[in-house]
């Protein structure tokens, strides 16, 4: 009997050192099902992750180009204290080198351009400034010095706007014409501009 349980205790042994082989190498690898599972949640991270990139991207795009807005507004409305109009505001003479006037587009906020057109009255109390967004905005900015209506339509003040536009090319601008806003129209700052893409 000794002899038995010997080898049987002997197989026993041979038996797990198979099984224990066995399992080592089929725990060498990954099953398909967990390369699948890993797949999903690296679909799901990225579904996620991608639209909250483009937003922060657009948000990013859209401040930038209000950053220059001001800018001009600030540049403008220190150029019109001495001769009282804008009638002698040119590219070279507009009080900041941050900004790079160009008369009627088109602008790129990406590249610190402003389009600006003048009022058509005389002498020219008003002036509108457009710059084009990446994210798919033209963005405007409108000073209207004068006592009345100006050739843009506005009362007196300065006023901010937005529409859709699809190229730079699409913000050019001309002297005296309003150019066509989102359904906000204009407004008194950036803020209560509603609609945008």
């Amino acid at each position: 009997m000794k002899i038995m349980t010997g080898k049987l205790s002997e197989r026993c042994r041979r038996v797990l050192a198979a099984r224990a082989s066995a399992e080592e190498m089929a725990e060498g690898g990954f099953t398909l099902i967990e390369l699948m599972v890993v797949l999903l949640i690296m679909g799901i991270l990225l579904a996620i992750a991608i639209p909250t990139f483009l937003s922060v991207t657009k948000n990013a795009n859209d401040k930038g180009a209000q950053s220059n807005l001001n800018a001009a507004v600030t540049a403008a409305t220190s150029f019109y204290i001495n001769p009282q109009n804008f009638s002698t505001f040119k590219t070279g003479n507009a009080g900041t080198n941050a900004i790079k006037f160009i008369a009627g587009g088109p602008a790129l906020a990406s590249s610190d351009q402003v389009a600006y057109a003048l009022g058509t009255s005389t002498p020219t109390q008003s002036i509108l400034f457009a710059t084009w967004s990446a994210s798919g905005v033209c963005w405007y900015a409108l000073i209207n010095k004068g006592s009345a209506k100006d050739s843009f339509g506005q009362v007196p003040g300065t006023y901010y706007g937005a529409a859709k536009a699809s190229t730079a090319s699409d913000c050019d601008i001309t002297a005296g014409a309003a150019p066509t806003l989102s359904s906000s129209g204009w407004q008194t700052n950036f803020s209560g501009i509603t609609g945008m893409p």
